[in-house]
């Protein structure tokens, strides 16, 4: 299954001979082409798949893989595992989970979440003033909310990764001369 991943990313035009020398190569060095980073093991994509959800369900919407990735890289976990996790929030979902994760952290800070009348009125006013106690107002429960479920649902992957992927078994000594030792009467 590696080989195949690594034969698509080639084919892609993500091999170490085309980003060897590039901008990202420049930044991250020769960190970049760590073997860990890109096989598909268990250890690797179950931190992947930890760290994914918490930077996919983060509110900084629009830089999530950049995020994602740049995690994947400092704690050494897939980052194609990581970059395809990106995409549990779109603009499809991000309009059902903002709200809810808003509402979760205004509920676990004690907070009156803010009701939709009044962020309208708010934003009709054109008040800049206005808005900017607003965006702070929001933006410290929906925080808090998105990184609750960012953890929750990464921590649930994690475990369910570690479950089902089988772990590898204890390497045996090498029996290639077994059959040659010397019967001792």
């Amino acid at each position: 299954m590696s080989l195949k991943l690594m034969r698509w990313l080639h084919q892609r035009g993500l091999s170490r001979k085309r980003l060897k020398g590039g901008m990202l190569h420049g930044w991250f060095g020769d960190h970049l082409f760590n073997s860990h980073l890109w096989r598909l093991e268990r250890e690797g994509v179950a931190l992947a798949m930890l760290l994914g959800s918490l930077s996919a369900l983060s509110p900084f919407f629009g830089f999530h893989l950049l995020i994602g990735c740049s995690l994947a890289m400092i704690f050494r976990a897939n980052i194609p595992v990581t970059a395809a996790l990106q995409f549990i929030t779109n603009p499809a979902t991000v309009i059902f989970y903002y709200p809810s994760a808003y509402l979760l952290g205004a509920r676990i800070l004690g907070e009156p979440a803010m009701r939709v009348d009044r962020f309208r009125e708010t934003l009709r006013s054109q008040d800049l003033g206005a808005i900017w106690n607003m965006a702070g107002d929001v933006f410290w429960p929906l925080f808090l909310g998105c990184t609750v479920c960012g953890v929750a649902f990464g921590a649930c992957c994690w475990a369910l990764v570690l479950l089902l992927w089988p772990a590898r078994p204890p390497s045996r000594p090498d029996r290639k001369f077994a059959g040659s030792e010397t019967q001792q009467p």
